[in-house]
């Protein structure tokens, strides 16, 4: 009986000051969101078709890794998804065509699920299909419209 009166004034005097030690509860916890994730400066690194496609017309699928088909101009390019769903576009220090300006504006949205963003720019809109998204990897699909039943997958990376 005596330990069990040992034990009971030990947690009476004990649990005040395990209750009363705590981490900084008081530090507001800023919750990471799809927007969130999604703002920054982006790099394309990997894109692939599917399915394949046959370039030379022999009957054989020579073309899945569209991203080896990008020049280094293309390759070095920026997208920076800002704020107030503002899009730029950054030509890179290698720029295609010289007369092109370096930067150009767009928006961004995302459907109400976060699971598709939309980009538009000059009157072209790209939507994404959000395969996964960190905070350094974004992977997305779209249905392209220029060859109808293809589906690219894009690998940004972020800056």
């Amino acid at each position: 009986m005596k330990n069990i009166i040992k034990f009971l004034m030990v947690a009476i005097f004990v649990s005040p000051i395990i209750v009363g030690c705590s981490d900084d509860d008081d530090d507001p916890v800023v919750p990471v969101t799809v927007d969130s994730k999604l703002r920054g400066t982006w790099k394309m690194t990997g894109a692939t078709i599917a399915p394949g496609l046959d370039t030379d017309g022999d009957g054989v699928v020579d073309l899945t890794d569209f991203y080896a088909t990008f020049s280094a101009c293309d390759k070095d390019d920026l997208i920076i998804f800002k704020t107030g769903y503002v899009v730029t576009f950054d030509e890179g220090a290698l720029k295609c065509d010289p007369a092109d300006p370096q930067e150009s504006n767009g928006t961004w949205s995302l459907n109400s699920a976060k699971t598709v963003l939309t980009v538009i720019e000059g009157g072209d809109t790209t939507v994404l299909n959000i395969v996964s998204l960190t905070s350094t990897t974004f992977v997305g699909t779209m249905t392209q419209v220029d060859l109808p039943g293809q589906t690219m997958t894009m690998t940004l990376t972020k800056q």
